[in-house]
């Protein structure tokens, strides 16, 4: 009888180890996936998550202030703010490849300049 229950624990480890195995090799796989149906728009919470997945770290405040100075493209429905998935791609591109450097740097520089006087 010992032996009954010492086997059915083995297997219930054995088991869960295996559940475990699965679903971080599913996790892996389906970020591995590319997008298959891709949603034309997003909305704030899903914008956020969709930018950090592809590599720009960025906080729901920070996409805020974005839409606010008009460097991001959003539309309003109603109160809601929507990202349209091909506009936060392009909004990407252009952060990861540094094409507004300039205006960054520039936007230092007369920050410092105002802080100076």
């Amino acid at each position: 009888m010992e032996n009954d229950l010492i086997k059915a624990l083995f297997d219930g480890i054995e088991q869960a180890s295996y559940r475990g195995t699965i679903k971080a090799f599913e996790t892996i796989n389906k970020q591995a996936q590319p997008e298959t149906s891709k949603k034309v728009f997003r909305n704030t919470d899903e914008a956020v998550e969709y930018i950090n997945e592809r590599g720009v770290p960025i906080a729901k405040s920070t996409l805020y202030k974005h839409t606010m100075e008009g460097t991001i493209q959003f539309q309003r429905f109603g109160k809601k703010l929507m990202f349209k998935s091909e506009d936060l791609d392009k909004w990407i591109k252009e952060r990861l490849s540094g094409s507004d450097r300039y205006d960054m740097i520039k936007k230092v520089a007369d920050s410092a300049k105002r802080k100076a006087i």
